[in-house]
């Protein structure tokens, strides 16, 4: 219910939430466990080669490479494996995810989750392929990889309110088209240019 003669409050979209998807994470357990084996059956063959470069745990290397039983040659691969899978594991449960709403966002890192409320954010934007979230001060508040893709990122962050400043890039017109520059806070300066720019052509 709201007051007569003014507007109702209209409704918070649902948290967004920005997370690894399973099909990613089954991605990445498949290949560090696929590595390991493969590892495991040239390893031998591998060491032939980097033998004398100081690489870490090289003997751990030499260690298992040394077994030439017929045991080893299959249980090697499985042990690598097995490592190749725990390291993934590892990967996938330490990676970040953010659920944003209107009032805080909540990052969770593994068995760690955090709130940034909503007034201590100034800023969020793109900043060396990562998400950083900063306040009005300038303290980083978060950066770190965030799944998601650039524009879902940018749209669950705006449609939440949050000030976006990153500065989007959108195609248009196939692969002969040209290109138009649109910030993808509030229009932005790119497209206030562009759009005085259309109309003195016309």
């Amino acid at each position: 219910m709201h007051t007569p003669g003014t507007a109702p409050h209209a409704p918070h979209p649902a948290p967004t939430v920005l997370a690894m998807t399973a099909s990613t994470r089954i991605v990445i357990w498949a290949f560090c466990t696929g590595a390991g084996v493969l590892l495991g059956f040239i390893l031998p063959w591998l060491l032939g080669f980097i033998a004398e470069w100081p690489l870490p745990y090289l003997d751990v290397l030499k260690f298992l490479a040394s077994f030439d039983a017929p045991a080893m040659v299959l249980g090697r691969p499985a042990v690598l494996g097995a490592i190749g899978l725990i390291i993934a594991l590892v990967i996938t449960h330490e990676s970040p995810s953010l659920t944003i709403d209107a009032e805080q966002i909540l990052v969770r890192t593994g068995d760690d989750t955090r709130s940034i409320a909503r007034e201590l954010v100034g800023g969020v934007y793109r900043a060396g392929g990562k998400v950083r979230i900063e306040s009005p001060a300038g303290r980083v508040l978060f950066h770190d990889d965030v799944e998601g893709g650039r524009q879902a990122i940018a749209a669950a962050f705006q449609r939440h309110g949050y000030p976006w400043e990153g500065v989007e890039t959108l195609r248009s017109g196939g692969a002969g088209g040209t290109g138009r520059t649109v910030d993808a806070e509030r229009g932005g300066p790119a497209a206030s240019e562009a759009s005085a720019a259309s109309e003195a052509s016309a």
